[in-house]
């Protein structure tokens, strides 16, 4: 298994100083953060330090709205998908990775069109053309399943699946975010045996964060360091080993370099109390 991590851009000055902070956490996966321009430089750069090092690249990150009501913006988002499936496809990277686009002016926000066959429709068309126009060989595109948008269950996945119907389209896997009922989450180990069961062939690579239940008479959770919060992780990480133990994994959505490396350590302790093979 291949465990790395996306540092905050926006805490680093270059992408050297990206990369090298990669590396001095540990990471045997990395990502090609979205907030990253697309230079010759930066790529080049990237490119030759994956080499030098072996490092995994997970994925290559989009992150906006190629469904938004705003037809310039959606034009714009549209472009950027298809220059980063280009790069992913450069890069061999593991996968090139979207949300689906909500129905607002928010990219990830919930409204409540975002589940209407309409706006499914536009975001299925939008997969096609990103990798219509790309025809990537060596690398994917997926969406990262999300709380209050498709896919929101392995169903929903599999539904995209069919219609998209592209071999280039395949799974990312985030377990957390499909966590969000009081059922899935309370009952965690069942749903996870269910996303593998139907989604396992299409995945190429995943997400590993913790979330904890907030006190309280109302539902809610709250994302945590691993290892800190309610997520049966050694399960989590059991099922993506035994699906395929050359699968990238990925931690995300922390503060800074001491918490990225608890949750480093955590993990990698997870897989060896397992019997996970790491990359070396």
């Amino acid at each position: 298994m291949h465990v790395g991590g996306m540092f905050p851009y926006g805490q680093v000055s270059s992408m050297a100083e990206y990369l090298d902070i990669n590396l001095s956490l540990g990471y045997r996966a990395v990502v090609y953060p979205a907030e990253a321009s697309l230079s010759e430089e930066n790529v080049a750069l990237f490119e030759r330090y994956c080499r030098q090092h072996r490092l995994v690249v997970a994925e290559v990150g989009i992150w906006n709205n190629p469904v938004s009501p705003d037809p310039k913006e959606r034009m714009m988002a549209l472009e950027q998908g298809k220059l980063r499936l280009a790069l992913a496809e450069r890069l061999n990277a593991r996968c090139c990775v979207n949300v689906s686009g909500s129905a607002g002016s928010v990219w990830y926000a919930p409204y409540p069109q975002n589940f209407t066959p309409e706006h499914v429709a536009l975001a299925v068309r939008a997969v096609q053309e990103i990798i219509d126009a790309v025809q990537p060989q060596h690398t994917c595109f997926a969406l990262e399943p999300m709380q209050w948008m498709v896919p929101d269950s392995p169903e929903s996945y599999l539904s995209l699946i069919a219609q998209i119907d592209r071999p280039a389209f395949k799974v990312h896997m985030d377990i957390c975010n499909l966590l969000f009922t009081p059922r899935r989450l309370l009952g965690q180990r069942e749903y996870m045996d269910a996303c593998f069961e139907k989604l396992g062939p299409f995945i190429r690579s995943c997400h590993v964060k913790d979330l904890r239940i907030l006190p309280g008479m109302a539902w809610a959770t709250q994302e945590v360091v691993p290892g800190r919060g309610q997520v049966d992780l050694p399960y989590y990480l059991q099922k993506i080993e035994a699906q395929d133990p050359d699968l990238p994994v990925i931690i995300e959505h922390l503060s800074g370099r001491d918490q990225y490396y608890e949750a480093l350590r955590h993990v990698r302790n997870l897989c060896r109390e397992s019997g996970i093979a790491l990359d070396a």
